[in-house]
């Protein structure tokens, strides 16, 4: 169940009432002061000690940051590889001579322990550095998806991405009551619609929770907000009823066994 809870203390850097959303880690919703901070609760390790982990999130978050305000102002097409993509060939290139590096016996002995770690670092870097060219990459896809669904329509997506516990919760309560798509869809419409207030919320909350070094996708929320700081696009391609009706036959089996699986599952 999601709650959004306030009064948890005046934010240190702007005085407005700080906010927390399924117990997070309080934060401003005005100035988003804390959002960049580790909350070891609520996020999963990934070196495992904790020291690290706090401070490789504050350089993700920081990193995604810039990253963003570098594209927002500007077209996402591709116009070569840039930075990211030239540190990523040029990382690459090195792992492969630490590789090919043809040493002696004996101090090959000497040498191993250290190079072995130069390469674990090297690779770190290699996939750090790949994995902003694959966030630069689904923001444009997010741009196209605006182009064929409209920015509502995209943006709306994203929004269902983020209230996956709200929508799980109505479509396994539809399909205990034996209903199908329609009316997963329709419920979903409506738990959106009352999260007037909790969205905002959780696409800040994003922020932090779906922030990491070794993301291949921005945070939800930026990647709304860079839909959003856009010119707005009307849907190219519009879902009709008798469409929608086609699409549900075809899937008709597969809505079943979803059904069947999360009916009681959670």
């Amino acid at each position: 169940m999601i709650t959004t809870t306030s009064g948890t203390g005046p934010c240190p850097q702007c005085g407005a009432t700080t906010v927390s959303v399924r117990e997070a880690m309080p934060w401003c919703a005005g100035c988003e002061w804390n959002l960049d901070g580790y909350d070891r609760v609520r996020q999963a390790p990934e070196f495992g000690w904790s020291w690290v982990d706090r401070r490789t999130h504050r350089l993700a978050a920081r990193l995604t940051g810039q990253q963003y305000a570098a594209l927002v102002g500007r077209p996402l097409d591709s116009t070569g590889l840039g930075v990211a993509g030239m540190a990523t060939v040029l990382v690459s290139l090195l792992l492969v001579a630490g590789v090919l590096a043809m040493v002696g016996e004996a101090i090959g002995r000497m040498l191993s322990w250290l190079l072995s770690r130069l390469l674990f670092a090297g690779h770190l870097l290699l996939v750090v550095t790949a994995l902003r060219d694959s966030q630069r990459a689904e923001y444009l896809a997010d741009e196209m998806s605006a182009r064929a669904a409209g920015t509502a329509g995209a943006t709306g997506l994203l929004d269902v991405l983020l209230s996956g516990e709200s929508v799980a919760l109505v479509v396994r309560q539809a399909s205990r009551g034996g209903h199908g798509p329609a009316t997963w869809r329709s419920g979903v419409a409506r738990s959106l619609a009352g999260s007037g207030e909790r969205l905002p919320l959780l696409r800040q909350l994003s922020l932090r929770e779906q922030v990491s070094l070794f993301a291949s996708h921005p945070p939800a929320g930026l990647r709304h907000r860079m839909l959003t700081a856009r010119a707005r696009q009307d849907p190219r391609v519009v879902l009709t009823e008798t469409r929608a009706e086609r699409i549900d036959a075809e899937l008709a089996r597969h809505y079943q066994r979803v059904s069947r699986a999360v009916a009681w599952s959670g």
